[in-house]
């Protein structure tokens, strides 16, 4: 549908516009391409990953890489087409940070797995807003509070 100059564009601009991590898993040759923003975020240090199945394994906290190695495995082998789990990735000082991971498992002609395309996401990230009342969450609301041109009172209550 687009070129592969054009396809690549496309995929910086959308990744600049989330808070999601986009990536793309190619299966069958082993590289991993992920949204800068996730290498600004996360203990790596390149977006396109030449030997994906060793180093996406150095930026997931120890105890979840069996779990995923599996899954993965799983994903190549026909048995699984979607990829849905929650596990941690490291951050750049080594800190665990809980994600959900999703993906669509893309297949090739032969019906062999080639792709696993999808998005990245913390779930330890607290909501801006509250989706039923609209109320700002905490960073939002004091973000609101210190862009006030006028001081607000002394003494008043925020429940």
């Amino acid at each position: 549908m687009f070129g592969e100059q054009t396809a690549e564009i496309l995929f910086q601009i959308i990744t600049e516009c989330m808070d999601d991590y986009l990536y793309i898993f190619d299966l069958q040759n082993n590289i991993f391409e992920i949204s800068q923003s996730a290498v600004n975020r996360f203990n790596m240090s390149e977006s396109v990953l030449t030997d994906a199945a060793n180093e996406v394994m150095k930026v997931v906290y120890e105890e979840d890489r069996r779990m995923l190695a599996k899954h993965l495995a799983d994903i190549c082998e026909g048995r699984e087409k979607v990829h849905n789990l929650h596990y941690r990735w490291l951050d750049k000082e080594g800190m665990p940070v809980w994600i959900n991971c999703r993906g669509i498992v893309i297949s090739d002609q032969q019906g062999k797995a080639e792709y696993l395309v999808g998005c990245l996401n913390e779930t330890g990230n607290k909501r801006r807003a509250d989706n039923v009342t609209g109320l700002l969450g905490g960073p939002e609301f004091l973000a609101y509070l210190r862009a006030q041109k006028n001081p607000l009172p002394r003494d008043f209550l925020c429940m």
